[in-house]
């Protein structure tokens, strides 16, 4: 080597001249073991994704680097990146088909799954309950059916297609079940799509006067010859007469003649006054003192007390039946209690049943007395903040919800 000193030629580690030292040599930098321990990690780290960058990084470490004091460790760098990086390939060619065969199958699984639930609907829909014929509960399906139809689709076609079938089976509802229950239909449903337009409206009328003159008749508490079928049939001639069609009440019984005479001598009042007792009877379920105070009241339909009489007396109604429907509504939508469903029934300023309609519904009703306990229990809890044991005060008090102790302690006890 040189020396920086003096210039002259010299080997080892001191110059012989002048007496400078010899300048040190650098030692190669250890990057084999920085690139081995980059491709090992790039290996380890395959199924991950950031082990190829780890694998890539090792390569450009080890090929840059080439004078290593470890080159034997930069080799298994080198060798371990690779083989991370073909595993790396492999692994993304599998996961495309793989890929590719699960969403065939995702699919097939969703069509499998339609299929199924499609199938499980349409075997809902086949086991649905229909009420037995000639029956209350029949005639409440029908007009449930009839106010799902006109809710969706109050159309002037469904209109005429009601009018029409009215007009060109009168007076002739009686001959069947199924007559009467398509007479029923299509009466609750003009009654219900127009009812909002006036009380005069005679698609409204027209098809409460149907709807009344063939239910009581349907299910048996009527027959065709009594007065209000006659005054009913007689009405519905006027509201089709007065749309346009050519009807004329004809019947060549004698008693029945004798009837509408009598019921011509009926003040109109008082058969308003019965076709709305009987409205609220059928859709609102009411009992007989209630629908007596909804005629007569000035802030109800304001009808004479004479004629809220004639309708009451004259009105035909299950008022066990009311009250059970009734009942039924009170534990369905606000979890009462047996005890407190009763005094609702039967309370001045409730639903003013008589104390025997009161006792057969809450002995009839579909009720689980401890599952009401338990929703009005978190209710409480939820809306209140109440404790378990105020709780329990609450749902057993006489002042509160009447549940027994019985039934509260096992709302108590499932609660969260």
């Amino acid at each position: 080597m040189k020396c920086k000193k003096c210039g002259n030629e010299f080997s080892g580690n001191v110059c012989p001249h002048c007496g400078t030292p010899a300048p040190k040599q650098a030692s190669p930098k250890d990057n084999g073991t920085l690139c081995m321990i980059l491709g090992i990690l790039g290996l380890v780290f395959t199924l991950f994704c950031f082990g190829w960058i780890l694998a890539i990084v090792s390569i450009v470490v080890g090929m840059k680097c080439k004078d290593t004091q470890t080159p034997s460790r930069r080799k298994i760098g080198l060798i371990t990146s690779i083989i991370a990086l073909g595993l790396t390939v492999i692994i993304l060619i599998a996961a495309a088909f793989s890929g590719d065969d699960n969403v065939t199958e995702t699919s097939e699984q969703i069509e499998t799954t339609s299929e199924v639930i499609s199938a499980e609907n349409e075997s809902t829909a086949e086991a649905e309950t229909i009420p037995e014929a000639n029956t209350s509960a029949m005639v409440d399906y029908i007009a449930a059916e009839a106010k799902k139809s006109a809710n969706q689709a109050a159309t002037g076609e469904k209109r005429d297609e009601a009018i029409e079938y009215i007009s060109s089976h009168y007076p002739n509802y009686f001959d069947d079940n199924e007559t009467m229950e398509k007479t029923m239909y299509y009466g609750y449903y003009l009654e219900y799509a127009y009812a909002d337009n006036g009380s005069t409206n005679v698609y409204a009328n027209l098809g409460m006067d149907t709807y009344q003159a063939v239910k009581y008749v349907y299910r048996g508490t009527e027959s065709t010859e009594d007065d209000h079928v006659i005054e009913n049939l007689r009405q519905i001639s006027e509201w089709l007469n007065e749309l346009g069609y050519n009807t004329e009440f004809k019947s060549g019984e004698e008693s029945i003649v004798e009837s509408q005479n009598e019921a011509d001598d009926i003040p109109a009042e008082y058969r308003s006054a019965l076709n709305k007792a009987n409205s609220y009877c059928d859709t609102m379920h009411m009992s007989k003192q209630g629908i007596y105070d909804q005629l007569t009241s000035e802030y109800g339909e304001k009808f004479s007390a004479e004629a809220a009489q004639y309708a009451i007396d004259n009105m035909e109604a299950d008022w066990n039946y009311n009250a059970l429907l009734t009942a039924q509504s009170y534990s369905d939508n606000m979890y009462m209690s047996k005890q407190g469903i009763y005094d609702q029934l039967t309370s001045e300023y409730g639903e003013q049943f008589t104390a025997e309609e009161a006792q057969y519904a809450v002995d009839n009703v579909d009720a689980d007395w401890n599952y009401n306990a338990l929703q009005k229990a978190k209710s409480y809890q939820e809306n209140m903040d109440m404790s378990p044991e105020a709780i329990r005060d609450q749902l057993t008090s006489e002042y509160g919800e009447q549940f027994t102790a019985e039934e509260a302690a096992y709302a108590i006890e499932h609660l969260e």
